[in-house]
């Protein structure tokens, strides 16, 4: 059975799956041009190893997976195209004003920004944070697929093949390059140090993204890891932080009510 914590923890983890669907749809929709060719590697590998994840067996995985078949109602799908078009938007203009930059992303999950900035821009290293089951979902689904691997600057490593909840377990999360970086962190530990996390540059210009991230952390939780990254950064360091609650708008209100419905 699972502790209160980790019952929490397990649908914090689950909003991925909603953001991913949504993101989808809007795909699937051709809202996206051109299409994100990225989001189906990243639901297949969720396919693939969501039963390995805490929590879940594969009859309840097989059950969380269904929402990708809902439709989504036409408010969700123009929200979330806004959404992502606008931090788009925002991201590269940051990418273009610099010679050279980081960029930190908060919650990464199943989030496919990073392939095409990686694609696109020859002057950007990339962090993805997020909890360590997510990051490895994200990794098998990079180890898994020559033009992830290609993107993110992977070389001939041996491709992990898990076939267990064992094998998942001892899968190390994290994934290092020389311009990609993903993290399997809970940023909840994040003290106001100034130690970097691992192949932090302090000194580039870095672009930290919160998506619909930090308002799942506790109040202190929220000031420790906006004053931790603060403290380890002697550049520029910039926050985007999109939070779809509290804006008295149908989208906001409908957002607030999923959260709700989940028990967040």
């Amino acid at each position: 059975m699972l502790s209160p914590k980790d019952k929490q923890d397990k649908l914090i983890r689950a909003t991925d799956l909603d953001a991913l669907s949504c993101r989808n749809s809007i795909n699937i929709k051709s809202y996206l041009t051109p299409n994100d060719i990225y989001i189906p590697k990243l639901i297949e590998s969720y396919r693939q190893n969501l039963q390995y994840c805490y929590g879940y067996t594969n009859l309840s995985s097989s059950r969380a997976l269904h929402l990708f078949n809902d439709r989504k109602l036409p408010l969700i799908n123009r929200g979330t195209y806004l959404r992502t078009k606008a931090i788009d938007n925002i991201v590269q203009g940051f990418i273009e004003e610099l010679d050279k930059c980081q960029i930190v992303s908060l919650g990464s999950g199943s989030d496919t920004r990073a392939f095409s900035i990686l694609n696109k821009y020859s002057n950007v290293i990339y962090h993805e944070i997020d909890f360590p089951e997510s990051v490895k979902i994200k990794k098998l689904a990079i180890y898994n697929d020559d033009e992830l691997r290609k993107t993110v600057g992977l070389g001939s490593d041996t491709i992990p093949m898990i076939k267990s909840r064992d094998e998942f377990v001892q899968l190390d999360c994290d994934l290092q390059t020389s311009r990609y970086h993903l993290h399997g962190i809970d940023i909840r530990t994040w003290k106001d140090n100034k130690t970097p996390f691992a192949h932090f540059d302090s000194n580039l210009p870095t672009l930290v993204i919160s998506e619909c991230s930090l308002c799942y952390l506790a109040p202190d939780e929220y000031e420790n890891t906006i004053n931790y990254l603060t403290g380890i950064s002697k550049n520029l360091i910039s926050f985007i932080i999109y939070e779809p609650m509290s804006l008295n708008d149908s989208f906001g209100l409908t957002m607030t009510k999923n959260l709700l419905d989940r028990g967040l």
